[in-house]
């Protein structure tokens, strides 16, 4: 299942890449298929730690609006 749904604003080529695809890139050639999937688990972390952020900043403004003391614990950032 997708997590989630995109429009383009412009005309867009969508590539697809399916495990059949990354299976016959690792047999061609591995350390390509090893910095790309280095590459993409890296901007999956970046993404998360990024998400994170958000979240505990969220979690902090809320817990404020409500008259909880917060101080000491405000994300860095």
């Amino acid at each position: 299942p997708r997590s989630a749904t995109i429009r383009a604003e412009t005309e867009v080529e969508l590539l697809v890449l399916d495990r059949k695809a990354v299976q016959v890139l690792v047999n061609i050639s591995p350390a390509t298929a090893a910095a790309f999937l280095r590459a993409l688990s890296e901007e999956f972390i970046g993404r998360l730690r990024r998400s994170n952020q958000l979240i505990a900043e969220l979690t902090c403004a809320v817990l404020e609006a409500s008259g909880f003391q917060v101080e000491g614990l405000t994300p860095k950032r």
